[in-house]
């Protein structure tokens, strides 16, 4: 989620009655972000800044649905909610095999018969390093936990729990 940005962009279309919006912040990271360049002002944002930007930005999009903001890792907190709990689900976490089939076998269970799951960084290329996103989700396709709906330009991806 970073500051909220797709995330203002996933309420307005979406409009949901609730969301939940999950990143780890500084459980992940400390005080700052790595310097990945301007995207994180070369180190220098601290990651409490970026929550507060993204809250207030998740608030200011409800549009009337009630939205949390938490800090927590992807599978923690999905571990939390209810089964059959979840109607559509935005995965943008891990960007790896690993992580991502570790949610999958997670939201196979959360999300409700029919509820749709899609996520970013689809590459099919095998020597791209987030290729394993790919990967996972074919797998848990192929594994009859989830239909594929489709991938799609600009690295997104979307599948069904049948």
């Amino acid at each position: 989620m970073f500051t909220g940005l797709f995330s203002t962009i996933l309420l307005n279309q979406a409009k949901p009655k609730s969301a939940y919006f999950v990143d780890p912040w500084w459980l992940i990271f400390g005080n700052r972000y790595p310097d990945w360049g301007i995207y994180t002002a070369n180190g220098r944002l601290s990651t409490s800044r970026a929550h507060n930007v993204a809250s207030q930005r998740i608030k200011r999009s409800a549009q009337g649905a009630s939205v949390s903001v938490h800090v927590d890792y992807s599978v923690s907190f999905l571990e939390q909610l209810p089964d059959d709990h979840l109607d559509w689900v935005y995965l943008d976490s891990s960007h790896s095999y690993e992580g991502t089939a570790e949610e999958l076998k997670v939201l196979r269970r959360k999300v409700k018969s029919g509820g749709i799951v899609a996520g970013d960084d689809w590459h099919d290329a095998v020597d791209h390093p987030h290729s394993g996103v790919a990967i996972a989700v074919r797998e848990a396709v192929g594994a009859g936990a989830f239909e594929m709906i489709g991938s799609y330009p600009a690295l997104q991806w979307a599948i069904r729990r049948p």
